[in-house]
């Protein structure tokens, strides 16, 4: 008779648990929107980042600039210098991002078929 090994890594291991959907993400209220105190966090990291923004730099020629221009310039030659993650960037805060469209269509790109099976039967049983 041959011995089987037995793999005692995987019985010490920790179960990973079942992973959140959307009803209990503790990081979302009960109507899937952002809690209150993720709002207010975003909203003060919003003001610091407007605040800091405003404020004058120096660059190496001596040239004051505020800190959103030396950014965005900054975005601007990365941009230009082929960075793809910078250029959609750019775009995406000037035009905004493109919304993907949506198309539903039923069997072989026809109309779609709606059911309604608690009316049938009860139209049926009322016959």
């Amino acid at each position: 008779m041959v011995a089987k090994s037995v793999n005692t890594n995987a019985a010490k291991k920790k179960p990973r648990g079942k992973a959140f959907t959307g009803k209990d993400d503790p990081r979302r209220s009960n109507n899937g929107q952002r809690s209150a105190a993720a709002v207010m966090f975003a909203s003060e990291i919003r003001q610091i980042i407007v605040a800091l923004g405003e404020e004058s730099v120096s660059n190496s020629k001596g040239e004051r600039r505020k800190r959103i221009e030396v950014a965005v310039l900054g975005m601007y030659d990365r941009a230009m210098q082929g960075d793809v993650s910078a250029f959609n960037t750019l775009v995406e805060r000037v035009e905004g991002k493109v919304v993907a469209p949506v198309e539903l269509s039923g069997r072989d790109g026809g109309p779609l078929e709606i059911v309604l099976r608690e009316v049938i039967k009860e139209t049926n049983a009322n016959d």
